[in-house]
């Protein structure tokens, strides 16, 4: 059989047409292609106020690739971004409206918190975007009315309008499909409420962009995280290590001996340490783990194609906030605590709520840093004073650190806190990397080397050591068997329990004898003495080197009256305050004064012993009984 083709060789070419198309053809085939906000506007969109002016780069702030292209998906309807300054949300923003001007083109509106910064925005920023980018030039008309201040309008139909937060006038009779709000937690409740209310035209086509520096919990941007589908935040991936993680500012990190932000004069005077494994980050390393980040959602999020999404941006994963920077802000919140410096830390170098200040009768933060004192005048070299003669710590284990007090008593059981200190590092052993020394090693030699002197010119040893086993129990258990001092306990928030029980349980695998605390018991045995102003007995003494974050830590939790499980009975147990997250100082304070209580010093006895070491008679051994008074065995009579 012949082949179809030659049986028509003998029918020539057709001579080449002209074909004319008609307007509406062209613009579908002028149509954009099929692209995420960050594919169009890399390369493609003018920034003009920034460090790097040009073009605009994925590269520079990596994370914003990731929040622009949740904009650009189709069921995506609402999208909240909760961040600190310095972070590019505005030029997220812009970038999101000039993706909808050459993509899906609709009635928009800009809201702005007041009239000048809408004015100043529009001109120094908004304005030139769209003159400087290609794909928004050709669609500028020849009406110079078009390109005005409050109102802009392009060839393809797409009208925006500015509005601003104090005005309701400028959100009237305009029906809106796209709506931008920036800084929302400036505007006025009400005024929300009438701006989102333009969109219900479009009821299933909206968009509704809202970002702000955050301020306080009860923020419009951070409290609605509580009614989203889903919410994420930013993992990095560590550079050194490979673990993804969300990084944390209580893990800056600057030398020790440094106490005032004038200290840190150079970037690496301070640095970051990965949470999985310790690893020491610059702020190259920083910039380098954020560029393989991803968006991490948070527990009970719907990540299947959800309508409103919130994103926590942290400025910690920002190239223009540098370590130093948060250091030296939170060094100054150590020094004047004052509502503004609380902000500027919080808000803007962390991207957190500004703490609530502590109510009622309970003991505050503030008070308790105002009331450290130095135990000792200048040009002396002892840190017990003299009516203390008895020093306890405890250990609390986390999962990259270990935290401990070291607190000294006396008659009356008046308190000194002598030293609150953190090893980093893991107490698990399967996960020590490389040949670094473990963890329980670094606490042991510490604890056996350790000494304080006293007023009198003794020297102190710790004599009873406390460590949770709540976390990590057999390693911690190993531990507690390297030493007769050393004692394992466990808290028990079971209310009614007294602080230290008649007999110790044992754990299952090595039998290591451990004391279930009631710490309900102990938590109020510590809020009770912590509002006692009065030094004497049940004073608690605080030195001038513990920070404002410790007692943030020591006041965070509060009663809350709610009914047992079990019984059904009214019962008080101590939960976290609104607005706090840490609480190891108090946990530790509970496991110091459950110590105190199992050591169950002589203070009057102890004092004599000091008295005497001092004038080199005799020395003081763990039991607190001088080596000249220890008993003597005693024979057993056969019978």
């Amino acid at each position: 059989m012949t082949a179809t083709p030659q049986l028509f060789d003998w029918i020539p070419e057709p001579p080449p047409r002209a074909y004319t198309l008609m307007p509406g053809e062209v613009a579908v085939f002028r149509a954009a292609p099929n692209e995420s906000v960050s594919q169009w506007a890399q390369g493609e969109r003018a920034v003009h106020i920034t460090p790097f002016p040009g073009r605009w780069d994925n590269d520079t702030t990596p994370y914003a690739r990731s929040i622009m292209d949740l904009f650009s998906r189709e069921h995506v309807r609402e999208l909240y971004i909760a961040g600190g300054s310095q972070t590019s949300k505005t030029d997220i923003s812009h970038n999101c409206w000039g993706w909808v001007a050459t993509h899906e083109p609709g009635s928009a509106l800009i809201g702005m918190q007041d009239r000048t910064t809408g004015t100043e925005t529009m001109n120094d920023r908004f304005l030139p975007m769209v003159k400087d980018t290609p794909s928004l030039r050709r669609l500028i008309t020849k009406n110079a009315d078009d390109m005005a201040l409050t109102r802009i309008r392009l060839k393809n139909g797409m009208v925006t309008y500015l509005a601003w937060g104090n005005s309701e006038g400028r959100a009237a009779s305009k029906p809106i499909r796209y709506l931008f709000l920036s800084e929302v937690d400036l505007y006025p409740p009400h005024m929300i409420k009438k701006l989102r209310a333009r969109t219900g035209a479009f009821s299933g086509m909206e968009k509704i962009l809202e970002e702000c520096t955050v301020s306080t919990e009860a923020g419009r941007i951070w409290s609605v995280q509580h009614q989203v589908q889903a919410s994420f935040d930013i993992e990095v991936k560590c550079p050194h290590c490979g673990a993804y993680q969300i990084m944390d500012p209580a893990n800056i990190q600057w030398p020790e001996g440094v106490v005032e932000p004038g200290g840190l004069i150079r970037d690496e005077d301070a640095w970051y340490l990965c949470s999985a494994n310790g690893c020491t980050w610059d702020d190259h390393d920083r910039d380098e783990a954020v560029r393989n980040h991803r968006l991490a959602a948070r527990e009970g999020s719907i990540t299947d194609k959800p309508e409103s999404v919130w994103v926590h941006l942290s400025p910690l994963v920002s190239p223009f906030n540098k370590f130093r920077r948060i250091a030296k802000a939170y060094l100054t919140t150590l020094i004047d605590p004052t509502r503004e410096n609380l902000a500027f830390y919080y808000n803007d170098c962390c991207g957190l709520p500004v703490p609530e200040d502590t109510e009622g009768d309970l003991p505050q933060e503030k008070e308790l840093y105002e009331r450290r004192e130095n135990y000792a005048p200048d040009g002396v070299n002892w840190e017990v004073p003299m009516d203390a003669c008895y020093i306890t710590a405890d250990f609390d284990f986390q999962g990259n650190r270990a935290e401990v007090e070291v607190i000294a008593w006396g008659e009356g059981d008046q308190s000194w806190g002598l030293e609150y200190k953190v090893f980093p590092g893991k107490i698990l052993q399967e996960h020590q990397v490389g040949n670094e020394q473990p963890l329980a090693d670094t606490i042991h030699e510490w604890i056996q080397s350790r000494r304080y002197r006293h007023e009198r010119g003794a020297e102190l040893e710790i004599s009873i050591v406390g460590f949770d086993i709540g976390y990590a129990t057999d390693d911690v258990s190993l531990l507690v068997k390297r030493s007769r001092k050393y004692r394992a306990h466990k808290g028990s928030n079971t209310a009614g329990l007294p602080l230290l029980p008649m007999k110790p349980s044992r754990t299952q695998r090595y039998r290591v004898p451990f004391y279930e605390l009631g710490t309900e018991t102990g938590k109020e045995k510590i809020y009770t003495w912590l509002s006692n102003d009065q030094p004497g007995p049940l004073y608690c003494h605080f030195p001038s080197s513990y920070g404002f974050e410790y007692f943030r830590m020591l006041v965070a939790e509060e009663p809350k009256q709610e009914r047992d499980r079990k019984t059904g009975k009214p019962v008080t147990r101590y939960k976290l305050r609104k607005g706090y997250k840490r609480n190891e100082a108090l946990d530790i304070r509970v496991g110091n004064l459950a110590m105190k209580q199992l050591g169950r010093p002589n203070y009057e006895r102890l004092s004599a012993q000091l008295k005497a070491q001092a004038d080199g008679k005799t020395k003081i051994n763990e039991n607190n009984k001088p080596k000249s008074e220890s008993k003597k065995p005693v024979s057993r009579r056969r019978w």
